[in-house]
């Protein structure tokens, strides 16, 4: 008990001598930064480290993946061959044409949405068969639209809507015939409800 005693009061008078300060002064003085200021200042005087430490960010983790989903396996492709469907596309083209001649709008717009192209490998059908539907869109008064879009049936009303997105998808479509689409839209929508935007939105027929 004595021996702690002394011992208390020995280290007492030292740190009321000054002793203790001057350690604690030369701790801070040699005190080494923390591991994240060292990881900090390392990467600022390492580019290299640096991009490794994000690189991992870019990976694409989807081609180590057995199951991964691929995207020409979210669409179904056209059962037919290119060649038949683009010969089917100018066909169709050509007795549109001669519709409009006739200014049968119906006959023009049931024809061009019948069997209409869809999937991959079919973009050179699908762009004619969309240029052809702009043609008799544009040519078609306002008063008309409601009773042509009547006279269709539920699978062309669905598709006619599947146009209307693709059109109002191209670069610059608001320039060329931005409010005819918007038209369309708006008539096929009072006509054939919400309904055959939800039936658009889900089919896997991509045209």
């Amino acid at each position: 008990m004595v021996a702690k005693s002394l011992f208390r009061r020995a280290l007492k008078e030292r740190c009321l001598a000054g002793p203790c300060q001057d350690l604690t002064h030369s701790r801070n003085k040699h005190k080494h930064p923390i591991p994240s200021q060292q990881y900090s200042i390392a990467n600022d005087h390492d580019p290299l480290r640096s991009i490794m430490d994000t690189a991992f960010r870019k990976i694409d983790i989807d081609i180590y993946d057995e199951d991964v989903l691929q995207e020409s396996e979210l669409y179904d492709a056209d059962p037919r061959d290119p060649a038949q469907v683009l010969e089917e596309a100018r066909q169709r083209q050509a007795a549109v044409r001669t519709f409009l001649a006739k200014s049968d709008v119906v006959g023009a717009l049931s024809t061009v949405l019948e069997n209409a192209p869809y999937g991959p490998n079919v973009d050179q059908a699908k762009e004619l068969t969309l240029q052809t539907l702009l043609t008799i869109l544009n040519t078609t008064k306002s008063t008309e639209i409601p009773g042509v879009i009547k006279s269709l049936s539920q699978d062309a009303q669905d598709t006619l809507m599947k146009y209307l997105y693709k059109g109002m998808a191209m670069p610059g479509w608001g320039d060329i015939s931005g409010s005819v689409l918007l038209g369309w839209h708006e008539k096929l929508t009072e006509i054939a409800g919400t309904g055959c935007i939800v039936r658009t939105m889900t089919d896997r027929r991509l045209v």
